[in-house]
């Protein structure tokens, strides 16, 4: 389980080198790299077993879902499959960069079962909306438990 949070440098050749606690978790040396989901702007980087699963019910669903088919071409045509070189550093995507807003400075989130690439910045603002709204989000959590 990827969790923790870490501020790393992009090199001159837009490589990120992954925290070694991430690097052991990742059982194979190929991972996706996607633009996150919903409103944020961050990539998400998924190990290939990771993806895998991820996609696996979406490629199905598609097959008889107009919706399902339409994120489904969006997301992949984000993704980049992206070796671990030996040093544990991965090539981030210029597109990826852009959307993301990464600069320099990358905030590497632990997210359980796949690890989230943000500008600092923006990650410091999604933490002071959490924060600002922790109390309803625990309202919220506690009556879907109950659901």
């Amino acid at each position: 389980m990827f969790i923790g949070s870490y501020i790393h440098a992009i090199d001159d050749k837009q490589r990120l080198k992954l925290p070694s606690s991430f690097r052991q978790k990742i059982t194979d040396d190929t991972v996706v790299l996607a633009k996150g989901d919903g409103e944020s702007r961050h990539i998400t980087l998924y190990p290939w077993e990771t993806w895998q699963d991820y996609v696996g019910p979406i490629r199905k669903k598609a097959l008889h879902d107009y919706k399902y088919r339409q994120y489904m071409r969006v997301k992949f045509s984000s993704a980049a499959e992206v070796k671990i070189d030996s040093q544990g550093r991965v090539l981030l995507p210029k597109s990826l960069l852009d959307f993301s807003g990464i600069n320099k400075d990358v905030e590497i989130i632990g997210v359980g079962d796949y690890v989230e690439l943000w500008a600092p910045e923006g990650f410091g603002k999604e933490v002071e909306e959490v924060e600002e709204l922790s109390g309803q989000f625990l309202d919220y959590m506690a009556r879907r438990e109950s659901d």
